[in-house]
Formats: C-alpha cells, sequence, structure tokens
C-alpha cells in the first residue's frame, strides 16, 4: 500500500513540475520587435541600442542591438509595462 502511496505523490509532484513549466514558459514568450529609422533623413540606424526597462523603477530589463537594416528583436519577455528607450551616437536618446 506504501509503495502505491509513493508511486501516486510522486505522480503528482511530476504532474506539478509539468503544469509549472508550461506556465513559466507561456509567460516569458513576449517579444518587441521593429525597425530603427532616422525619418527626416531616410536613413536605417545600425548599431543603436533597444534598452527595456521597467516602467515603475527605470531598471534595466532586457538591451540588444539593432541590426544593420536597423532591425531589432528583444525576445523573452514578461506581461508588463516597459519603458523602450533607443540611444544612437549624435542622437537624442
Amino acid at each position: 500500500m506504501i509503495n502505491k502511496r509513493i508511486l501516486f505523490l510522486s505522480f503528482l509532484v511530476m504532474l506539478l513540475n509539468i503544469s509549472l513549466s508550461f506556465i513559466a514558459v507561456a509567460q516569458n514568450n513576449l517579444q518587441i520587435k521593429g525597425k530603427i529609422i532616422d525619418s527626416v533623413e531616410n536613413l536605417k540606424l545600425a548599431n543603436a541600442s533597444i534598452s527595456v526597462l521597467n516602467a515603475k523603477d527605470s531598471t534595466l530589463v532586457k538591451f540588444g542591438w539593432a541590426d544593420n537594416n536597423g532591425d531589432y528583436v528583444i525576445n523573452n519577455l514578461i506581461i508588463g509595462k516597459f519603458i523602450l528607450l533607443v540611444s544612437y551616437p549624435t542622437y537624442a536618446d
């Protein structure tokens, strides 16, 4: 009888771990993507830095760089309110 209980409890713990893993994956697959362009000169701004900041306290959440075409993707974000800060040399933030 004890072996069946241990087996059953082990099974429940395994199911709980799998369920929590799916919840964690579902919350972390959000992304921000876009293109950095100077709209006046119509230039693609390669290597611009992109920072994702927490809106509540401005702490850094994620960062990345634009590619040669000005495209960027920031992956693995959780749901929340953010500030998107883009910086490029000789341009204002």
